[in-house]
């Protein structure tokens, strides 16, 4: 784990055309960009013409394509658990809780043990002051 905090670079945060960010999406964007990352809000399949098939909220510079999961309790299985059902629309997360570093490196280290979820490989949480922390997949997957 780290924290990504600012180094003093910011990021930016584009709004891709049929693109329509909730409030938790534009926080998480704005949060990744305080931390030095390019971030785009992404267009819905659905609003694209494309129904059924699920797509990540956001796609970073140098991630890939992440969703965001603002859950409505702090249960780091219950978390867990949500999480391996957002494997399908990207290869990353961004949680949006108040949780303890050990909270945050259990839920990393339950989804990094899922064979289901071998493309994921970036977690990362906010806090409610905008703090970001990433996790990166260990190498050789676990």
């Amino acid at each position: 784990m780290f924290n990504s905090g600012s180094d003093g670079a910011k990021g930016n945060v584009n709004v891709e055309p049929g693109a329509t960010p909730d409030a938790n999406e534009v926080r998480a964007g704005q949060g990744l960009a305080n931390s030095g990352y390019d971030v785009s809000h992404q267009p819905t399949a659905n609003s694209q013409g494309v129904p059924g098939v699920r797509t990540a909220d956001l796609s970073i510079n140098g991630v890939g394509q992440v969703d965001v999961y603002t859950p409505e309790t702090t249960n780091p299985t219950a978390i867990a658990r949500s999480i391996e059902k957002k494997f399908d629309p990207g290869n990353g997360v961004l949680v949006q809780a108040n949780l303890s570093n050990s909270d945050m490196s259990s839920i990393a280290a339950r989804t990094w043990g899922k064979t289901n979820g071998s493309n994921f490989n970036v977690l990362f949480f906010q806090d409610s002051s905008g703090t970001i922390y990433r996790f990166d997949r260990p190498v050789g997957g676990k």
